[in-house]
């Protein structure tokens, strides 16, 4: 059974977080102000692990957390750690 710290967090969740740009989340990533991501999903999309973002920032990662689990935001069917990108990283 897959636990909360399996959960897929997608760009959108950081964005929504941490109130950044598409522009700006990426710019953080390349200078090392957020961790890289975990592995890619689909179409090259970036993809981190929740305890990947708890360990970076536990605040974050709760805020994270929370929209992921929001029923308004509406999570995709998809949204445990099974894509095989992310099993082997």
């Amino acid at each position: 059974m897959k636990t909360d710290n399996d959960l897929v967090v997608r760009p959108a969740h950081l964005m929504l977080a941490l109130n950044l740009s598409d522009r700006a989340l990426h710019r953080h990533i390349a200078i090392g102000g957020i961790p890289g991501p975990d592995g890619r999903g689909h179409g090259a999309g970036k993809l981190w692990r929740l305890s990947t973002i708890q360990a970076w920032n536990p605040r974050i990662g709760a805020l994270v957390a929370e929209l992921i689990n929001h029923p308004d935001f509406g999570p995709r069917p998809q949204r445990y750690a099974n894509t095989p990108l992310l099993e082997a990283a």
